[in-house]
């Protein structure tokens, strides 16, 4: 069959199939037609004398974390907006194109004379856009995202299950959030593939084998120097000695669907930590967490019940940081979890704050203690009066919000100066330490920073790049 009845065959085989009482490729549970019965459809419809002029392009959409929405709503629930999402896509190509589910949380796209990359991304944008729009389900807010790999005949490959291994090598490689959560195929990707796979692998043992770690940074009050908390940050040490930085495996680990794992034992390792120095008889430090925007779903409160329970640990001396962009992409349900989360009595801070477009609407909505001033801002305040605005203006807004103003990121003594007279109340940075092990930073909490400060050099520290917390 000619390439150029592709338009024709597909559609057509898979309506005249689907008029059977009960079609031999339907699966029962899931509906849709099986992979193998959908690439027969395919290796018919490309045939063995293909018409070079003519193309396609072949697009695998994954749903990110789909998983967590059966937990948080049910099969069922889940199973319905699984089949809602078929039709929508459905709606979104062409005539003569086939959107097909493949699993639980993935569909096979084929497009009818597409092979330009550009158009393929524009498409797929396209499907994307549509997953991601704001939805309702059982009565609560909803937001799903998905990435999309792209692969063309004939550029990338003679047969449909090339063109399909493509495609998915292009998904894996691309983020969630990176190239507008789509990729198009290119012969070097194989190899960042397979990078990006053993890191994968490598990360998931070490989250099963206990190879992280937590650092502890402490916070100080600008005024008195006492401490007024500490922010726990996860670091990798592979057994031969390599350290990976947290603004790779952090990132990685959202990517992958890791962070829920790594997340889940950054809270509880961090609770139970903490909690010794309590019961040790120590003026409790307030423990900060950050929280990926991957994690903020039902899911993640009721993993937070069970760590307060089974550590101990008291809730109002933990602090949970978000990012302001969790406001960009879906408010309401951000809102709902937050209010979830502060029923069990824990804190709410916004990180790297001044760096998003949070809407003030929605902030004084939010049920926050604290603000944390972006590192970037206070490393060029001093050189740049407009950013040193915004820093005022931040500080100013906490005031009148009624939550408190914590720098972060602060390295150098004009920095804290500048700070000071801004009326900010609380930093962290490397100025006053870097992130220690747990011991060592249980006794720099013992002594106020100031008392410390009085027995150090008159040195300014060179500036050093803060790490990425979790």
């Amino acid at each position: 069959m000619a390439l150029m009845n592709v338009e024709r065959s597909i559609p057509h085989i898979l309506a005249v199939e689907a008029r059977s009482p009960q079609p031999a490729h339907c699966e029962t549970q899931t509906g849709p037609p099986r992979l193998a019965y959908i690439n027969d459809l395919r290796r018919r419809a490309i045939g063995p004398a293909s018409t070079p002029s003519r193309g396609f392009t072949v697009i695998i959409v994954g749903l990110d974390d789909f998983c967590l929405v059966e937990k948080d709503f049910g099969r069922g629930p889940g199973y319905k907006l699984l089949q809602n999402l078929t039709l929508e896509l459905s709606g979104l190509v062409g005539r003569n194109d086939s959107v097909e589910r493949t699993g639980a949380s993935e569909f096979l796209v084929v497009v009818a004379d597409v092979t330009d990359s550009d158009d393929a991304a524009a498409i797929a944008q396209r499907l994307l856009d549509a997953i991601a729009r704001p939805r309702r389900l059982k009565g609560k807010n909803l937001r799903i995202t998905a990435r999309a790999g792209t692969a063309s005949y004939p550029n990338h490959g003679e047969d449909f299950e090339s063109l399909v291994r493509y495609a998915r090598a292009a998904l894996q490689y691309t983020g969630a959030r990176c190239d507008g959560g789509r990729r198009h195929y290119r012969p070097e990707v194989e190899q960042r593939v397979e990078q990006h796979l053993q890191l994968t692998r490598r990360l998931s043992n070490a989250i099963a084998h206990r190879e992280l770690s937590l650092h502890y940074q402490p916070q100080y009050e600008i005024r008195g120097g006492q401490h007024c908390g500490v922010e726990a940050l996860a670091r990798w040490f592979r057994p031969n000695g390599e350290s990976i930085a947290p603004a790779i495996f952090v990132r990685h680990a959202e990517q992958t669907g890791l962070i829920s794992a790594l997340g889940a034992w950054v809270l509880q390792e961090a609770c139970m930590t903490v909690a010794t120095w309590h019961r040790l008889g120590e003026k409790p430090p307030v423990l900060c967490v950050n929280v990926s925007p991957h994690q903020i779903c039902h899911e993640f409160s009721a993993l937070l019940a069970r760590t307060l329970e089974r550590t101990g640990f008291p809730p109002p001396q933990l602090e949970l940081e978000i990012t302001e962009g969790i406001l960009i992409e879906s408010p309401e349900f951000a809102l709902e979890c937050l209010a979830q989360w502060k029923r069990l009595g824990v804190r709410i801070a916004i990180d790297d704050f001044g760096t998003g477009y949070s809407s003030l609407s929605y902030l004084s909505r939010l049920p926050v203690d604290r603000l944390k001033v972006d590192k970037s801002l206070i490393q060029r305040m001093v050189a740049d009066a407009k950013t040193a605005a915004i820093v005022r203006a931040v500080i100013s807004l906490g005031e009148d919000f009624g939550f408190a103003v914590l720098a972060e990121g602060v390295e150098t003594e004009e920095q804290l100066e500048m700070l000071a007279s801004m009326g900010c109340q609380q930093a962290q940075g490397y100025l006053f330490t870097p992130p220690a092990r747990a011991d060592e930073a249980r006794s720099l909490l013992a002594k106020c920073w100031g008392a410390r400060r009085l027995n150090r050099p008159n040195t300014v520290r060179p500036t050093v790049a803060s790490s990425l917390a979790v």
